[in-house]
């Protein structure tokens, strides 16, 4: 077998772990979601997604996505047996985690203190919506799962990605057979996501405790130091930047509808998000797994390697796309129906586009994480941020006039550009590369 259908082989067994797992945790959150639906309604439902979604989105500003460099630098280190480089970079990236999590909770603290009226709570809602911010002081998430990707431990990312769901799906059926309030599910989904951040830091420390490169390492707290990783910080920024202006095609829609069109919009954004993203989920899972692989052959010239399986990627990723989006666009109206109930069906319009969009990421999926290892997130962080500002300006002209389909629309547009710019991109560096 050749190489990249090595590489290939074993990036579809990773991605196949986790896919399993976010699989079952995509299933597990629309049967969650749609208890939540039935017992609140779509205002109440809005107003929880609201809630949670801010706080993520404000998380994953103050976040400095340190997994990604810990990749990049680490698999240098690990593939040079430099134990002591290594231990330098992971105690800086849990350093990083640690300043990004308290900012990241007294920010979305204060966002709900001050703009909650914006979004039509009432006061009792918006005094736990500042107690729920209180999870980000424990989300310690990107080391450990930097980690775990570092050392190939795919299999505890799919466990640990299940602990959300399983604690949501159960507490929602208790909330729904009690018929608890509003309050009571921001509650759960609180205690959700901080049992879930407390068991994935636990499997990332006993991970350098297991592996022995990274065995016996000191935590000791050291300043801020990066001077034994050549052109970290740029890298860590451009990381950051670059996942920061991510969150336009998640949150800040959700959001957007919410202050534009109320919190019921929000709630159908919610809902189409999570069910074109079972189906969008390939996409991501297959980039974090591609990104290590194609991080190993860049120092090594594999150019051909390289273009052997971004060929195969592509022709795989769309003909896995096709087949999703005839499925969702056939029955996407009468799941909506069975799940939710008639009050959803309005929705069905935005799923179809979402799925669409969902599709075009899957078939080019491959192109980001090879810019990535070429060393040039600054590229990709430049690309999203236009793009990202022109789907925001777009969605503040065109949710009035269309409502929430504008949410679809918009994605579809950003979604494509964004696709065939990196692909030139990564092809033609490609090309430049094999004649140096």
């Amino acid at each position: 077998m050749s190489e990249s259908g090595s590489i290939l082989n074993r990036i579809a067994r990773n991605t196949g772990l986790l896919f399993s797992s976010k699989a079952i945790a995509g299933l597990a959150g629309l049967l969650y979601l749609a208890l939540a639906g039935r017992t609140l309604g779509p205002e109440q439902l809005g107003m929880l997604i609201l809630v949670h979604s801010t706080t993520i989105a404000i998380r994953e500003i103050a976040s400095f996505k340190s997994w990604q460099a810990l990749i990049k630098y680490g698999a240098e280190y690990v593939s040079n047996q430099d134990n002591a480089r290594l231990h330098s970079l992971l105690r800086l990236m849990v350093e990083l985690d640690a300043i990004g999590s308290i900012a990241g909770s007294l920010l979305s603290a204060l966002f709900f203190y001050h703009f909650a009226p914006l979004f039509g709570f009432p006061p009792d809602i918006a005094s736990l919506a500042v107690l729920y911010c209180l999870s980000t002081l424990v989300a310690l998430k990107a080391s450990p799962v930097g980690v775990l990707r570092l050392f190939g431990r795919f299999d505890l990312l799919a466990r640990n990605a299940l602990v959300v769901p399983f604690l949501r799906t159960t507490g929602v059926v208790v909330c729904w057979a009690f018929d608890a309030p509003l309050g009571g599910f921001i509650v759960l989904w609180f205690l959700a996501d901080v049992c879930s951040a407390v068991v994935l830091m636990w499997l990332g420390y006993q991970e350098t405790r297991r592996q022995p490169l990274a065995r016996n390492i000191s935590w000791r707290w050291e300043p801020l130091s990066a001077e034994a990783h050549a052109k970290i910080w740029p890298f860590i920024w451009s990381a950051n930047l670059h996942g920061t202006v991510g969150i336009a095609t998640t949150h800040l829609p959700v959001l957007l509808s919410g202050a534009l069109l109320g919190p019921g919009a929000a709630a159908f954004v919610k809902i189409c998000q999570e069910v074109s993203g079972i189906l969008g989920k390939p996409a991501q899972l297959l980039g974090e797994t591609v990104y290590p692989e194609v991080s190993r052959l860049i120092p090594r010239d594999a150019t051909q390697t390289i273009r052997s399986l971004l060929v195969r990627s592509v022709l795989l990723g769309g003909l896995a796309s096709l087949i999703l989006v005839v499925i969702v666009i056939s029955g996407g109206q009468w799941l909506l129906v069975l799940l939710f109930g008639q009050e959803y069906r309005a929705a069905s319009g935005l799923l179809t586009l979402l799925v669409i969009a969902a599709g075009i990421q899957l078939t080019t999926f491959v192109y980001e994480p090879l810019i990535y290892a070429q060393g040039r997130p600054d590229f990709v962080f430049v690309l999203r941020l236009v793009t990202s500002i022109a789907q925001i300006s777009g969605m503040i002209v065109i949710l009035p006039l269309l409502g929430v389909n504008g949410v679809g629309l918009t994605t579809i547009l950003g979604t494509l550009f964004a696709s065939l710019v990196m692909g030139f991109h990564a092809v033609g560096a490609l090309g430049a590369r094999q004649k140096i």
